[in-house]
Protein backbone atom coordinates (compact mmCIF):
# COMPACT_ATOMS: atom_id res chain seq x y z
CA UNK A 1 0.00 0.00 0.00
CA UNK A 2 1.85 3.34 -0.90
CA UNK A 3 0.71 6.73 1.11
CA UNK A 4 -1.16 8.28 -2.65
CA UNK A 5 -3.79 5.76 -2.58
CA UNK A 6 -6.90 7.81 -1.72
CA UNK A 7 -8.39 5.34 0.51
CA UNK A 8 -5.74 5.29 2.70
CA UNK A 9 -5.47 9.57 2.79
CA UNK A 10 -9.04 9.34 3.39
CA UNK A 11 -9.03 6.91 6.41
CA UNK A 12 -5.97 8.49 8.32
CA UNK A 13 -7.57 12.65 7.57
CA UNK A 14 -10.63 11.31 9.50
CA UNK A 15 -8.92 9.14 11.97
CA UNK A 16 -6.89 12.76 12.41
CA UNK A 17 -10.40 15.10 13.02
CA UNK A 18 -11.63 12.65 15.00
CA UNK A 19 -8.93 12.59 17.29
CA UNK A 20 -8.22 16.20 17.47
CA UNK A 21 -11.68 16.66 18.57
CA UNK A 22 -11.71 14.05 21.22
CA UNK A 23 -8.60 16.80 22.52
CA UNK A 24 -10.46 19.50 22.28
CA UNK A 25 -8.03 21.62 20.11
CA UNK A 26 -8.80 23.79 16.79
CA UNK A 27 -8.44 21.38 13.75
CA UNK A 28 -6.04 22.62 11.29
CA UNK A 29 -6.12 21.13 8.06
CA UNK A 30 -2.52 22.68 7.02
CA UNK A 31 -0.68 20.15 9.73
CA UNK A 32 -2.42 17.58 7.21
CA UNK A 33 -1.69 18.78 3.92
CA UNK A 34 1.77 17.81 3.72
CA UNK A 35 1.97 14.11 3.67
CA UNK A 36 -1.42 14.32 1.31
CA UNK A 37 0.42 16.68 -0.93
CA UNK A 38 3.93 14.59 -0.52
CA UNK A 39 2.15 11.47 -2.15
CA UNK A 40 2.46 12.39 -5.39
CA UNK A 41 6.23 12.07 -5.15
CA UNK A 42 5.37 8.03 -5.70
CA UNK A 43 7.91 7.11 -2.60
CA UNK A 44 9.43 4.27 -1.63
CA UNK A 45 8.53 2.27 1.53
CA UNK A 46 11.51 3.81 3.52
CA UNK A 47 10.28 7.40 2.73
CA UNK A 48 6.91 6.77 2.88
CA UNK A 49 8.01 5.74 6.86
CA UNK A 50 9.97 8.96 7.18
CA UNK A 51 6.76 11.14 5.87
CA UNK A 52 4.71 9.23 8.54
CA UNK A 53 6.94 10.02 11.24
CA UNK A 54 7.10 13.76 10.02
CA UNK A 55 3.58 13.62 10.38
CA UNK A 56 3.67 12.55 13.91
CA UNK A 57 5.74 14.69 14.45
CA UNK A 58 3.88 17.25 13.53
CA UNK A 59 0.87 15.92 15.77
CA UNK A 60 3.25 15.43 18.71
CA UNK A 61 4.61 18.76 18.70
CA UNK A 62 1.30 20.55 18.60
CA UNK A 63 0.43 18.52 21.26
CA UNK A 64 3.05 19.07 23.52
CA UNK A 65 3.31 22.88 22.69
CA UNK A 66 -0.21 23.76 22.84
CA UNK A 67 -0.53 24.94 26.35
CA UNK A 68 2.97 27.30 26.25
CA UNK A 69 2.07 28.36 22.61
CA UNK A 70 -1.54 29.81 23.61
CA UNK A 71 0.35 31.29 27.07
CA UNK A 72 3.05 33.17 24.67
CA UNK A 73 0.65 34.55 22.64
CA UNK A 74 -1.34 35.92 25.40
CA UNK A 75 1.75 37.26 26.93
CA UNK A 76 2.56 39.56 23.84
CA UNK A 77 -0.90 40.70 24.11
CA UNK A 78 -0.86 42.02 27.95
CA UNK A 79 3.31 41.83 28.58
CA UNK A 80 2.96 43.18 31.80
CA UNK A 81 0.63 40.63 33.57
CA UNK A 82 2.70 37.45 32.07
CA UNK A 83 6.32 39.39 33.25
CA UNK A 84 4.60 39.71 36.34
CA UNK A 85 3.85 36.66 36.79
CA UNK A 86 7.05 34.82 35.91
CA UNK A 87 8.94 37.41 38.24
CA UNK A 88 6.86 35.54 40.91
CA UNK A 89 7.47 32.48 39.58
CA UNK A 90 11.32 33.86 39.87
CA UNK A 91 10.92 34.40 43.57
CA UNK A 92 9.70 31.49 44.17
CA UNK A 93 12.44 29.16 42.53
CA UNK A 94 15.52 31.25 43.70
CA UNK A 95 14.30 32.31 47.17
CA UNK A 96 16.67 29.33 48.72
CA UNK A 97 19.74 30.43 46.83
CA UNK A 98 22.37 31.98 49.02
CA UNK A 99 22.69 35.16 47.04
CA UNK A 100 19.03 35.91 47.11
CA UNK A 101 19.04 34.83 50.63
CA UNK A 102 21.34 37.68 51.23
CA UNK A 103 19.08 40.29 49.21
CA UNK A 104 15.91 39.41 51.56
CA UNK A 105 13.56 39.68 48.42
CA UNK A 106 10.04 38.59 49.68
CA UNK A 107 7.42 36.43 47.95
CA UNK A 108 4.99 39.69 48.46
CA UNK A 109 7.24 41.80 46.39
CA UNK A 110 5.73 43.54 43.31
CA UNK A 111 8.71 45.00 40.52
CA UNK A 112 9.36 48.27 42.75
CA UNK A 113 10.74 46.15 45.69
CA UNK A 114 12.60 43.46 43.06
CA UNK A 115 14.34 46.76 41.65
CA UNK A 116 14.92 48.02 44.94
CA UNK A 117 16.23 44.94 46.03
CA UNK A 118 18.40 43.11 43.41
CA UNK A 119 21.12 45.46 41.98
CA UNK A 120 21.97 45.15 38.33
CA UNK A 121 25.42 42.91 37.32
CA UNK A 122 27.56 41.94 35.15
CA UNK A 123 29.79 38.43 35.12
CA UNK A 124 32.62 39.85 37.06
CA UNK A 125 29.76 40.69 39.69
CA UNK A 126 28.08 36.79 39.87
CA UNK A 127 31.92 34.87 39.31
CA UNK A 128 32.69 34.95 42.91
CA UNK A 129 29.44 32.83 43.79
CA UNK A 130 30.14 30.93 40.47
CA UNK A 131 33.45 29.38 41.22
CA UNK A 132 32.13 28.53 44.33
CA UNK A 133 29.38 26.99 43.62
CA UNK A 134 31.70 24.71 41.07
CA UNK A 135 34.20 24.30 43.07
CA UNK A 136 31.89 23.71 46.37
CA UNK A 137 28.83 22.26 44.63
CA UNK A 138 26.71 24.77 46.71
CA UNK A 139 23.85 26.49 46.10
CA UNK A 140 24.94 30.33 46.07
CA UNK A 141 22.67 31.18 42.56
CA UNK A 142 20.07 28.79 42.69
CA UNK A 143 18.95 26.18 44.29
CA UNK A 144 18.30 24.23 41.59
CA UNK A 145 20.65 21.18 40.48
CA UNK A 146 23.74 22.25 37.80
CA UNK A 147 23.47 19.84 34.75
CA UNK A 148 26.85 21.59 33.51
CA UNK A 149 27.61 24.44 32.61
CA UNK A 150 27.94 26.29 29.33
CA UNK A 151 31.62 27.87 28.28
CA UNK A 152 31.57 31.86 26.63
CA UNK A 153 34.33 34.47 26.69
CA UNK A 154 34.85 37.13 29.17
CA UNK A 155 36.06 40.38 29.29
CA UNK A 156 39.39 39.45 30.15
CA UNK A 157 39.78 36.74 27.27
CA UNK A 158 39.24 34.53 29.99
CA UNK A 159 36.12 31.90 29.74
CA UNK A 160 32.33 33.19 31.64
CA UNK A 161 30.90 29.90 33.07
CA UNK A 162 26.93 29.68 32.54
CA UNK A 163 24.96 27.51 34.85
CA UNK A 164 22.68 25.41 33.25
CA UNK A 165 20.21 23.90 35.66
CA UNK A 166 17.36 22.20 35.32
CA UNK A 167 14.74 24.66 35.70
CA UNK A 168 16.98 26.91 32.55
CA UNK A 169 16.93 23.43 30.73
CA UNK A 170 13.36 23.57 30.60
CA UNK A 171 13.12 26.79 28.74
CA UNK A 172 15.66 25.82 26.28
CA UNK A 173 13.15 22.73 26.04
CA UNK A 174 10.23 24.91 25.10
CA UNK A 175 11.55 27.34 22.98
CA UNK A 176 12.99 24.57 20.91
CA UNK A 177 9.71 22.97 21.22
CA UNK A 178 7.76 26.13 20.37
CA UNK A 179 10.11 26.69 17.10
CA UNK A 180 10.13 23.23 15.82
CA UNK A 181 6.18 23.34 16.35
CA UNK A 182 5.84 27.18 14.95
CA UNK A 183 7.67 25.68 11.45
CA UNK A 184 6.36 22.44 10.72
CA UNK A 185 2.69 23.81 11.08
CA UNK A 186 3.64 26.20 9.09
CA UNK A 187 3.16 27.31 5.00
CA UNK A 188 6.59 25.76 4.44
CA UNK A 189 6.60 21.93 3.53
CA UNK A 190 9.06 19.17 4.53
CA UNK A 191 9.28 16.15 2.39
CA UNK A 192 12.58 14.46 4.24
CA UNK A 193 13.51 17.31 7.28
CA UNK A 194 16.77 15.93 6.57
CA UNK A 195 18.60 19.04 8.81
CA UNK A 196 22.03 20.66 8.76
CA UNK A 197 22.71 21.28 12.52
CA UNK A 198 25.57 23.86 13.56
CA UNK A 199 27.56 20.94 15.66
CA UNK A 200 29.79 22.38 18.25
CA UNK A 201 33.17 21.02 18.56
CA UNK A 202 35.09 20.23 21.59
CA UNK A 203 38.16 21.60 19.29
CA UNK A 204 39.79 22.70 22.97
CA UNK A 205 40.25 20.34 25.98
CA UNK A 206 39.25 22.35 29.28
CA UNK A 207 41.85 22.87 31.94
CA UNK A 208 39.59 24.11 34.48
CA UNK A 209 40.32 21.04 36.50
CA UNK A 210 36.81 21.13 38.73
CA UNK A 211 34.52 17.86 38.97
CA UNK A 212 31.85 19.49 37.52
CA UNK A 213 30.77 18.92 33.38
CA UNK A 214 32.06 21.91 31.31
CA UNK A 215 29.81 21.69 28.39
CA UNK A 216 27.27 19.57 26.87
CA UNK A 217 28.20 16.10 25.54
CA UNK A 218 25.98 16.90 22.36
CA UNK A 219 24.13 19.95 20.57
CA UNK A 220 20.72 18.27 21.50
CA UNK A 221 21.57 18.22 25.40
CA UNK A 222 19.39 21.22 25.53
CA UNK A 223 16.35 19.45 25.06
CA UNK A 224 14.42 16.87 26.85
CA UNK A 225 15.84 13.35 25.75
CA UNK A 226 12.65 12.56 23.74
CA UNK A 227 12.88 15.41 21.68
CA UNK A 228 16.23 15.51 21.27
CA UNK A 229 16.46 11.21 19.85
CA UNK A 230 13.75 12.37 17.30
CA UNK A 231 15.74 15.26 16.02
CA UNK A 232 19.20 13.61 16.06
CA UNK A 233 17.19 10.98 13.29
CA UNK A 234 17.31 13.89 10.77
CA UNK A 235 20.54 15.65 11.34
CA UNK A 236 22.79 15.30 8.14
CA UNK A 237 25.90 15.09 10.45
CA UNK A 238 25.95 13.10 13.30
CA UNK A 239 25.93 14.40 16.75
CA UNK A 240 29.05 12.69 17.63
CA UNK A 241 31.04 14.88 15.27
CA UNK A 242 31.31 17.36 17.90
CA UNK A 243 34.10 14.64 19.80
CA UNK A 244 36.91 15.26 17.10
CA UNK A 245 39.15 17.84 18.40
CA UNK A 246 41.18 18.10 15.38
CA UNK A 247 40.39 21.29 13.56
CA UNK A 248 40.90 20.36 9.94
CA UNK A 249 39.43 16.75 10.61
CA UNK A 250 36.35 18.54 12.02
CA UNK A 251 36.20 20.65 8.83
CA UNK A 252 36.68 18.05 6.56
CA UNK A 253 34.30 15.60 8.07
CA UNK A 254 31.31 18.35 8.62
CA UNK A 255 32.30 19.42 4.26
CA UNK A 256 31.69 15.58 3.75
CA UNK A 257 28.79 15.14 5.09
CA UNK A 258 26.63 18.28 4.49
CA UNK A 259 27.74 17.19 0.21
CA UNK A 260 26.24 13.94 0.80
CA UNK A 261 23.61 15.32 2.20
CA UNK A 262 21.13 15.25 -1.17
CA UNK A 263 18.12 15.58 0.47
CA UNK A 264 18.81 18.65 2.61
CA UNK A 265 15.95 20.95 3.47
CA UNK A 266 16.72 22.31 7.14
CA UNK A 267 20.14 24.42 7.63
CA UNK A 268 20.33 26.20 10.83
CA UNK A 269 23.38 27.68 11.99
CA UNK A 270 24.73 30.45 13.88
CA UNK A 271 26.70 33.41 11.30
CA UNK A 272 25.97 33.00 8.10
CA UNK A 273 30.06 32.76 8.02
CA UNK A 274 30.02 29.21 9.10
CA UNK A 275 28.48 28.38 6.14
CA UNK A 276 30.93 30.15 3.72
CA UNK A 277 33.67 29.15 5.86
CA UNK A 278 32.91 25.19 4.50
CA UNK A 279 32.66 25.59 1.07
CA UNK A 280 35.83 27.47 1.88
CA UNK A 281 37.20 24.77 3.12
CA UNK A 282 35.75 22.11 0.19
CA UNK A 283 36.77 24.56 -2.70
CA UNK A 284 40.43 24.71 -1.36
CA UNK A 285 40.36 20.79 -0.46
CA UNK A 286 38.28 19.64 -3.15
CA UNK A 287 40.87 17.21 -4.73
CA UNK A 288 41.60 15.77 -1.21
CA UNK A 289 38.22 15.26 -0.57
CA UNK A 290 37.03 13.87 -3.85
CA UNK A 291 37.80 9.96 -3.02
CA UNK A 292 36.27 10.10 0.21
CA UNK A 293 32.87 11.60 -1.48
CA UNK A 294 32.90 8.96 -3.91
CA UNK A 295 33.98 5.81 -1.56
CA UNK A 296 31.43 7.38 1.32
CA UNK A 297 34.23 6.76 3.69
CA UNK A 298 36.73 8.37 6.10
CA UNK A 299 39.50 7.36 8.40
CA UNK A 300 40.84 9.70 10.82
CA UNK A 301 43.32 7.99 13.37
CA UNK A 302 41.57 4.50 14.71
CA UNK A 303 38.18 5.78 13.56
CA UNK A 304 36.23 5.52 10.39
CA UNK A 305 33.35 7.59 9.34
CA UNK A 306 30.75 6.43 6.90
CA UNK A 307 28.43 8.70 4.98
CA UNK A 308 26.26 8.66 1.33
CA UNK A 309 28.23 8.12 -1.15
CA UNK A 310 27.77 10.67 -4.17
CA UNK A 311 26.47 9.29 -7.52
CA UNK A 312 28.24 10.42 -10.69
CA UNK A 313 25.27 13.62 -11.80
CA UNK A 314 26.28 14.83 -8.16
CA UNK A 315 29.52 14.68 -8.47
CA UNK A 316 29.70 16.11 -11.90
CA UNK A 317 27.94 19.51 -10.50
CA UNK A 318 30.80 19.53 -7.88
CA UNK A 319 33.52 19.18 -9.83
CA UNK A 320 32.54 22.74 -11.83
CA UNK A 321 34.47 25.62 -10.71
CA UNK A 322 31.81 27.44 -8.91
CA UNK A 323 29.66 25.36 -8.23
CA UNK A 324 25.87 26.31 -8.62
CA UNK A 325 25.14 25.31 -4.62
CA UNK A 326 21.22 25.94 -5.24
CA UNK A 327 21.73 22.84 -7.74
CA UNK A 328 23.75 20.94 -5.15
CA UNK A 329 20.98 21.60 -2.38
CA UNK A 330 18.13 22.18 -4.42
CA UNK A 331 15.21 20.78 -1.66
CA UNK A 332 16.34 23.76 0.73
CA UNK A 333 13.53 25.10 2.53
CA UNK A 334 14.32 26.85 5.54
CA UNK A 335 17.31 28.51 6.43
CA UNK A 336 17.93 29.66 10.14
CA UNK A 337 20.76 32.02 10.94
CA UNK A 338 21.85 35.26 12.62
CA UNK A 339 20.57 38.07 9.95
CA UNK A 340 21.09 41.10 11.87
CA UNK A 341 24.42 43.89 12.63
CA UNK A 342 27.53 42.34 11.35
CA UNK A 343 25.32 39.21 10.12
CA UNK A 344 23.25 41.34 7.94
CA UNK A 345 25.54 41.05 4.68
CA UNK A 346 26.38 37.42 5.03
CA UNK A 347 22.19 36.52 5.16
CA UNK A 348 21.60 38.41 2.15
CA UNK A 349 24.54 36.13 0.78
CA UNK A 350 22.91 32.71 1.77
CA UNK A 351 19.31 34.37 0.95
CA UNK A 352 20.65 35.05 -3.06
CA UNK A 353 22.31 31.79 -2.84
CA UNK A 354 19.06 29.57 -2.19
CA UNK A 355 16.24 32.10 -3.55
CA UNK A 356 13.81 29.19 -3.08
CA UNK A 357 14.31 29.28 0.63
CA UNK A 358 12.43 31.03 3.44
CA UNK A 359 15.28 32.84 5.02
CA UNK A 360 14.44 33.10 9.28
CA UNK A 361 16.09 35.48 11.52
CA UNK A 362 17.65 33.32 15.19
CA UNK A 363 16.92 36.21 17.26
CA UNK A 364 18.61 37.61 20.31
CA UNK A 365 19.38 33.84 21.69
CA UNK A 366 22.47 34.35 24.09
CA UNK A 367 24.28 31.76 26.11
CA UNK A 368 23.05 33.14 29.18
CA UNK A 369 19.44 33.44 27.96
CA UNK A 370 16.97 33.05 25.61
CA UNK A 371 15.63 36.79 24.74
CA UNK A 372 13.39 36.14 21.46
CA UNK A 373 12.33 33.44 19.64
CA UNK A 374 11.04 33.42 15.68
CA UNK A 375 7.29 33.38 15.29
CA UNK A 376 6.08 33.10 11.95
CA UNK A 377 2.58 34.58 12.95
CA UNK A 378 4.56 37.22 13.75
CA UNK A 379 6.54 37.53 11.16
CA UNK A 380 9.19 38.95 13.38
CA UNK A 381 10.82 37.28 16.52
CA UNK A 382 8.86 38.39 19.53
CA UNK A 383 10.26 38.62 23.76
CA UNK A 384 10.20 35.07 25.59
CA UNK A 385 7.86 36.92 28.15
CA UNK A 386 6.55 33.60 29.33
CA UNK A 387 10.35 32.38 30.20
CA UNK A 388 12.58 35.22 30.19
CA UNK A 389 12.19 38.61 32.35
CA UNK A 390 13.31 41.39 30.56
CA UNK A 391 14.46 45.24 31.47
CA UNK A 392 16.38 47.73 29.43
CA UNK A 393 18.57 50.89 30.51
CA UNK A 394 17.34 53.63 27.61
CA UNK A 395 20.26 55.09 26.14
CA UNK A 396 18.65 58.12 26.05
CA UNK A 397 18.07 58.97 29.56
CA UNK A 398 20.02 56.05 31.03
CA UNK A 399 16.96 54.85 33.15
CA UNK A 400 16.17 51.26 33.65
CA UNK A 401 12.42 50.74 32.58
CA UNK A 402 10.84 46.66 32.22
CA UNK A 403 9.93 45.77 28.52
CA UNK A 404 6.62 46.83 29.13
CA UNK A 405 7.25 50.32 29.34
CA UNK A 406 9.35 50.37 26.05
CA UNK A 407 9.24 52.83 23.60
CA UNK A 408 9.17 53.09 19.84
CA UNK A 409 12.73 53.97 18.42
CA UNK A 410 14.49 53.80 21.87
CA UNK A 411 17.53 51.78 22.09
CA UNK A 412 18.19 49.70 25.37
CA UNK A 413 20.59 47.65 27.03
CA UNK A 414 19.47 44.29 27.75
CA UNK A 415 19.34 43.29 31.29
CA UNK A 416 17.98 39.28 31.82
CA UNK A 417 16.74 37.51 34.86
CA UNK A 418 16.71 33.79 34.59
CA UNK A 419 16.10 31.08 37.08
CA UNK A 420 19.23 29.69 37.28
CA UNK A 421 20.04 32.44 39.43
CA UNK A 422 21.08 35.29 36.78
CA UNK A 423 19.13 37.87 38.34
CA UNK A 424 18.88 41.54 36.63
CA UNK A 425 21.76 40.41 34.37
CA UNK A 426 23.50 43.20 31.98
CA UNK A 427 23.98 41.14 28.53
CA UNK A 428 26.06 43.43 26.96
CA UNK A 429 23.75 43.60 23.68
CA UNK A 430 21.84 46.87 22.83
CA UNK A 431 18.27 46.93 20.69
CA UNK A 432 15.86 49.25 19.53
CA UNK A 433 12.58 49.22 19.48
CA UNK A 434 11.33 49.08 15.66
CA UNK A 435 7.45 47.93 16.35
CA UNK A 436 4.83 46.68 18.37
CA UNK A 437 3.45 42.97 17.81
CA UNK A 438 -0.02 43.20 19.99
CA UNK A 439 0.97 45.36 22.61
CA UNK A 440 4.54 43.57 22.73
CA UNK A 441 7.63 45.79 22.02
CA UNK A 442 9.70 44.02 18.68
CA UNK A 443 13.08 44.98 18.91
CA UNK A 444 16.19 44.07 16.65
CA UNK A 445 19.60 43.87 17.80
CA UNK A 446 21.96 46.66 17.19
CA UNK A 447 25.50 45.08 18.32
CA UNK A 448 27.09 44.92 21.33
CA UNK A 449 27.88 47.69 24.14
CA UNK A 450 30.82 46.81 25.84
CA UNK A 451 34.56 47.66 23.48
CA UNK A 452 33.72 44.35 21.36
CA UNK A 453 34.08 43.41 18.21
CA UNK A 454 31.89 40.64 16.91
CA UNK A 455 31.85 40.04 13.02
CA UNK A 456 31.57 35.99 13.29
CA UNK A 457 30.98 35.47 16.47
CA UNK A 458 34.35 35.99 17.81
CA UNK A 459 33.78 38.52 20.75
CA UNK A 460 37.01 40.09 20.66
CA UNK A 461 37.05 42.67 23.55
CA UNK A 462 39.52 45.92 23.37
CA UNK A 463 40.88 45.28 26.53
CA UNK A 464 41.94 41.85 25.97
CA UNK A 465 43.53 42.36 22.61
CA UNK A 466 45.52 44.72 23.83
CA UNK A 467 46.42 42.97 26.76
CA UNK A 468 47.41 40.55 24.34
CA UNK A 469 49.37 43.01 22.22
CA UNK A 470 51.18 44.22 25.30
CA UNK A 471 52.90 41.33 26.09
CA UNK A 472 55.06 41.92 23.64
CA UNK A 473 56.37 44.70 25.10
CA UNK A 474 55.87 48.87 25.20
CA UNK A 475 54.03 49.86 22.51
CA UNK A 476 55.88 52.96 20.12
CA UNK A 477 53.39 55.04 18.46
CA UNK A 478 49.53 54.78 17.79
CA UNK A 479 48.13 51.39 16.95
CA UNK A 480 44.70 50.98 15.87
CA UNK A 481 42.65 47.29 15.94
CA UNK A 482 40.00 47.37 12.18
CA UNK A 483 37.71 44.77 11.52
CA UNK A 484 37.90 44.25 7.75
CA UNK A 485 35.45 42.03 5.82
CA UNK A 486 35.45 41.18 1.90
CA UNK A 487 32.59 39.29 0.13
CA UNK A 488 34.43 35.76 1.03
CA UNK A 489 36.57 36.39 4.18
CA UNK A 490 36.77 38.53 7.97
CA UNK A 491 39.83 39.52 9.43
CA UNK A 492 41.58 41.76 11.55
CA UNK A 493 44.55 44.33 10.57
CA UNK A 494 46.20 46.11 13.12
CA UNK A 495 47.49 49.49 11.82
CA UNK A 496 51.19 50.65 13.84
CA UNK A 497 53.30 53.40 12.47
CA UNK A 498 56.32 51.45 12.76
CA UNK A 499 57.85 47.46 13.11
CA UNK A 500 57.86 46.28 16.83
CA UNK A 501 60.62 43.86 18.08
CA UNK A 502 59.66 40.26 18.85
CA UNK A 503 56.05 40.95 17.60
CA UNK A 504 54.44 39.14 14.44
CA UNK A 505 51.27 39.10 13.13
CA UNK A 506 51.16 34.91 13.55
CA UNK A 507 52.45 35.30 17.69
CA UNK A 508 49.56 38.16 17.75
CA UNK A 509 47.00 35.63 16.51
CA UNK A 510 48.18 33.08 18.68
CA UNK A 511 47.82 35.32 21.68
CA UNK A 512 44.46 35.86 20.73
CA UNK A 513 43.30 32.57 20.23
CA UNK A 514 43.53 32.74 24.28
CA UNK A 515 40.09 33.83 24.25
CA UNK A 516 37.42 30.84 23.33
CA UNK A 517 35.30 32.29 20.75
CA UNK A 518 37.99 33.82 18.90
CA UNK A 519 40.26 30.57 18.64
CA UNK A 520 36.97 28.89 17.88
CA UNK A 521 36.10 31.24 14.93
CA UNK A 522 39.49 30.72 13.70
CA UNK A 523 39.92 27.11 14.07
CA UNK A 524 36.39 26.77 11.79
CA UNK A 525 38.12 28.83 8.96
CA UNK A 526 35.24 31.48 9.89
CA UNK A 527 38.42 34.40 10.54
CA UNK A 528 40.91 34.40 8.56
CA UNK A 529 44.74 34.94 10.85
CA UNK A 530 45.88 38.27 12.03
CA UNK A 531 47.49 40.90 9.88
CA UNK A 532 49.87 43.91 10.50
CA UNK A 533 50.29 46.55 8.33
CA UNK A 534 52.75 49.89 9.11
CA UNK A 535 52.24 53.35 7.35
CA UNK A 536 53.89 56.71 9.55
CA UNK A 537 50.89 58.32 8.01
CA UNK A 538 48.30 56.13 8.68
CA UNK A 539 46.83 58.17 11.19
CA UNK A 540 46.63 61.41 9.11
CA UNK A 541 45.04 59.37 6.07
CA UNK A 542 42.54 58.17 8.98
CA UNK A 543 41.05 61.42 9.27
CA UNK A 544 41.06 62.04 5.48
CA UNK A 545 39.06 58.95 5.07
CA UNK A 546 36.83 60.30 7.67
CA UNK A 547 36.02 63.23 5.80
CA UNK A 548 35.83 61.42 2.51
CA UNK A 549 32.82 59.14 4.66
CA UNK A 550 31.01 61.82 5.40
CA UNK A 551 32.02 63.19 9.17
CA UNK A 552 33.10 66.59 9.81
CA UNK A 553 36.99 67.24 11.13
CA UNK A 554 36.15 68.37 14.57
CA UNK A 555 34.11 65.47 15.26
CA UNK A 556 36.75 62.50 14.31
CA UNK A 557 37.68 60.54 16.57
CA UNK A 558 41.00 58.15 16.66
CA UNK A 559 39.71 55.35 18.01
CA UNK A 560 42.11 52.41 19.08
CA UNK A 561 40.02 49.62 18.62
CA UNK A 562 36.97 49.90 15.86
CA UNK A 563 33.53 48.86 15.80
CA UNK A 564 32.60 49.76 12.57
CA UNK A 565 33.67 46.86 9.23
CA UNK A 566 36.02 48.36 7.04
CA UNK A 567 36.83 47.26 3.55
CA UNK A 568 40.39 46.28 2.28
CA UNK A 569 39.82 49.49 -0.61
CA UNK A 570 39.76 51.00 3.07
CA UNK A 571 42.78 49.68 4.56
CA UNK A 572 44.58 50.00 1.23
CA UNK A 573 44.13 53.86 1.67
CA UNK A 574 45.28 53.82 5.13
CA UNK A 575 48.01 51.90 4.34
CA UNK A 576 49.08 54.74 1.56
CA UNK A 577 48.68 52.09 -1.13
CA UNK A 578 45.57 54.28 -3.03
CA UNK A 579 45.00 58.01 -3.47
Amino acid sequence: MCLSCPNFSQLTYFDFTCFRSLQGLPFNPVIFSNIYVSNSYGLGIKNMLKLLLIFTIRCLSRLASFKERRKLLDSLGDPELAQLKLLGQLQLKLKHSERIKHFRWSSRSDYSDFVMKIPCVNYDDLEPFIQKQMRDSTHELSADEVAFYERTSGSSGNAKFIPYTKSYLKILNRLFLLWVDDLINSHLRFRTAKTFLCVTPALHQDEQGSSVQIGSNTDVDYVAPWLGFVTEQFLAAPLNLSRVRDAKVYRDLLCLYLLSADDLEIVSLWSPSFWFAMLAHWSDNRERLHPHLQSGRYEAGERQWTFKPLNDARLKLLQQKTPDWDQVWPDISLISCWDQAHAAKGAYRLSKMFPKAFLQGKGLLATEAPVTLPLMQAKVSVPFLTSVFIEGEDLEDQQIYPIWKWKLDHSYRIIISVPNGFLRYRLGDVVKVSTFYLKTPIFEFMGRDAQLMDMVGEKLLEDFAYSALNTFGPLAGQTAFFPVQNAHSSFYVLMMESEQPGLSAAALDEALMQSHHYRLARNLGQLQPLQIAYSRTWTQRYFDLAEKRGQQLGNIKLASFHKRIYSEDEMHFLRGFDS
